[in-house]
C-alpha cells in the first residue's frame, strides 16, 4: 500500500463517509481490505448513517430542544474549528444530519478510541 493510496482513502472518507467500504472500494479502486486497513491505522472506522428516531411535528418540545441543540453547536464550531473534536459523544443519544435523533442505547465511534470514562 502506497501514501497515495492511503491519501485517496482518507480523503474519500473526509468528503463522505455514507458509503459502504464495497462502494468505496470500487469508486476509488482500493480493496476494501486495503481500506480496513488504512482506516484501522488512522484510528477511524466506517460507518453509515441511518435513521433511526424521526423527530416528529407531533413532538414540538423535542424539535426545539434539537433545533436549539444544532443551533448551538454549528455556531460553536464556527468559533473553534476544533470544537467537535472537545466533546465526547456518549451512546445516550446519537443526533443525525437529517433531524432525528436515537435515543437508545447506541455505539458512536471516532478517531479516539475512550475505554475508561
Amino acid at each position: 500500500m502506497n501514501f497515495s493510496s492511503q491519501e485517496t482513502v482518507l480523503e474519500s472518507y473526509r468528503e463522505t463517509s455514507k458509503k459502504s467500504v464495497r462502494q468505496k472500494s470500487s469508486e476509488i479502486g482500493v480493496s476494501k481490505s486495503s481500506i480496513h486497513r488504512i482506516l484501522r491505522h488512522s484510528q477511524r472506522e466506517s460507518c453509515i448513517p441511518s435513521m433511526i428516531h424521526a423527530i416528529n411535528e407531533d413532538d414540538p418540545n423535542r424539535r426545539k430542544e434539537g433545533k436549539q441543540f444544532f443551533e448551538w453547536y454549528l455556531e460553536k464550531c464556527e468559533h473553534d474549528a476544533q470544537f467537535p473534536g472537545k466533546i465526547v459523544w456518549s451512546h445516550e443519544a446519537m443526533f443525525k444530519l437529517k433531524g432525528t435523533i436515537n435515543l437508545h442505547d447506541c455505539i458512536v465511534t471516532g478517531q479516539l478510541q475512550i475505554h475508561i470514562l
